[in-house]
C-alpha cells in the first residue's frame, strides 16, 4: 500500500471496527540476514525493504486504537496488535 494510503486505510479501520475490537495488521519485512535481505531487496524491490513498524508505528494510535504489542515472526513477518477503546 502507498505510503501516503497508511493513515487513512487505518482511520477506515478504526471507523468500521466495534468498540473492543481488536485489530492485526501482519506485513512482510525483510529477513535479519544481510546476505538474504540483499537478496530479497533484489528480487522483490523495495517492497520488502521497509520494517512495518517504521511505517505503520505511529499510525495506529493517531488514528485512536491502543497499541496491544508488536514484533517478529520467525518467517520474514511483523505483527501489530491493537484494540479500539471501548466506548
Amino acid at each position: 500500500m502507498p505510503a501516503a494510503d497508511r493513515g487513512t486505510a487505518i482511520r477506515e479501520m478504526f471507523r468500521v471496527l466495534r468498540p473492543g475490537g481488536r485489530l492485526l495488521i501482519a506485513e512482510f519485512r525483510p529477513p535479519a540476514n544481510p546476505l538474504l535481505a540483499r537478496l530479497v531487496a533484489a528480487l522483490t524491490g523495495p517492497a520488502m525493504q521497509q520494517n512495518a513498524h517504521d511505517l505503520l508505528g505511529d499510525l495506529i494510535p493517531q488514528a485512536g486504537f491502543l497499541a496491544l504489542d508488536a514484533g517478529d515472526l520467525p518467517v520474514m513477518l511483523s505483527y501489530v496488535r491493537a484494540r479500539r477503546p471501548a466506548a
